[in-house]
């Protein structure tokens, strides 16, 4: 989201994104246990993995209450995505972050 105004330019806004999306579920339930979550751009196959990187936790609540915090309950975030992504993990995706 490149607007001057976009809500992801807070930080909070951006863990809270990562907070509310249930990897696992995505993962066990969309993928059928054959991808792993990834904490950063790169994979684990890649030079220069950061491998100190703790993983991304579920928390919902959390996530909700850290929109709130920056103020940005209600506002619209704009996600870009490649046509090399699964439809059903964007859409997938979108329902966790609706919720």
């Amino acid at each position: 989201d490149t607007r001057a105004d976009s809500p992801v330019k807070n930080v909070k806004v951006r863990q809270a994104i990562s907070e509310a999306i249930n990897y696992s579920a995505l993962d066990d339930d969309l993928e059928k246990g054959y991808a792993s979550p990834v904490n950063s751009v790169l994979t684990p196959l890649n030079i220069g993995y950061p491998k100190s990187l703790p993983n991304y936790k579920y928390d919902p609540a959390q996530a909700k209450q850290m929109i709130k915090q920056a103020g940005a309950a209600g506002q619209t975030v704009i996600m870009a995505t490649s046509p090399t992504y699964s439809a059903t993990i964007v859409q997938a995706i979108q329902a966790e972050l609706a919720k």
